[in-house]
């Protein structure tokens, strides 16, 4: 009889996110792809969405990694991840 024990490790497997994302978060996506540095309310007038939903997308697919807030407050504006101005 052999007991085989693995220890966890550091390696986390790439996610499959394209497919989980909901069709709001992929139109959030596309909206942030087309206008980079755009306004959460930019978003909700440009997709025809509510607000608060349009909030919690941005924070789950900041959670994801996909995209990144470039200021505060009412000044936030929105990037893909990796393609903010570096100040």
């Amino acid at each position: 009889h052999v007991v085989l024990r693995f220890l966890p490790s550091l390696y986390i497997p790439p996610r499959q996110v394209t497919n989980s994302l909901s069709e709001h978060q992929r139109a959030i996506m596309q909206s942030i792809a087309d206008f980079p540095g755009i306004a959460r309310r930019q978003i909700v007038e440009s997709l025809g969405f509510e607000l608060n939903p349009v909030r919690d997308d941005l924070e789950k697919l900041e959670s994801l990694g996909l995209i990144e807030r470039s200021g505060k407050g009412r000044g936030t504006v929105w990037y893909l991840k990796g393609s903010a101005p570096t100040d």
